[in-house]
């Protein structure tokens, strides 16, 4: 028969064990962030207390990569849903990482119309297409840039775990009409435009050759190394087209 002591005692355990793995794993979105010339913490809503206030962690890293010659930081913004890792349950060593879309932080516009992955840093564009001759990749800057629905701040209780603004809803957003694009294909083709139609600026490099092109003027060079032009070439002072030094 146990005593009293080690009853007592086994409940305790129970109950921080709940408690730990409780804390382990928690959703949630953004309060605030603090970034400076070294670092960037945030601030997690991971929960609604009784009385409808938020429970709010301390402030917590984010998992961005900085080690070796390779660093990057991915902005975090007040209302973006985040995953909060706790090893053991303890804050103090907690990380924070990108969790579930919401409508004020959607996945790319063109994301539905890609079967592949896709990149959206406001009207930039970057995604990886699958084609019976192999994949190809494009980078494209988009006409416009529509924002998406400024985050509203939870209210209530949430039926589980942290507040956040997850759940599923439906993106009826334009993917973004091209006005610049660049396309890389594994089969050997680099292109890129400035425009739309057939008359926009371009240029190719493929298996074929190398290809310039504006308006109706043309001028490539196949793999024997022979050029060719559908007009004469005029001599011009070279003013037109500035030099990009940056």
């Amino acid at each position: 028969m146990i005593g009293q002591k080690h009853f007592d005692r086994l409940v305790f355990q129970v109950a921080q064990s709940r408690r730990t793995s409780g804390n382990e794993k928690r959703v949630g979105y953004v309060q605030s962030v603090q970034r400076n010339k070294v670092e960037q913490k945030v601030r997690v809503v991971i929960g609604i207390r009784p009385d409808g206030s938020p429970w709010v962690s301390p402030w917590l890293h984010t998992t961005d990569h900085t080690g070796g010659a390779s660093r990057e930081q991915k902005l975090y913004e007040i209302g973006q849903n985040v995953l909060v890792s706790c090893p053991g349950g303890d804050f103090s060593r907690a990380t924070v990482s990108p969790w579930a879309e919401s409508e004020a932080f959607p996945a790319p516009d063109h994301a539905t119309q890609i079967n592949g992955d896709t990149l959206q840093m406001g009207k930039l564009r970057v995604s990886k297409h699958k084609q019976d001759s192999g994949h190809f990749y494009d980078i494209w800057i988009a006409e416009g840039d529509e924002p998406p629905p400024e985050h509203q701040e939870q209210t209530g209780k949430p039926e589980s775990g942290g507040g956040g603004q997850s759940g599923s809803f439906t993106s009826n957003r334009e993917p973004g009409k091209p006005a610049m694009k660049v396309r890389i294909h594994e089969s050997g083709c680099i292109t890129g435009r400035v425009g739309n139609d057939d008359n926009a600026p371009r240029f190719a490099a493929h298996t074929a050759g190398a290809k310039i092109r504006s308006g109706q003027g043309a001028y490539w060079i196949d793999v024997q190394g022979n050029l060719w032009t559908t007009s004469a070439p005029q001599i011009k002072d070279d003013k037109v087209i500035p030099n990009d030094n940056d």
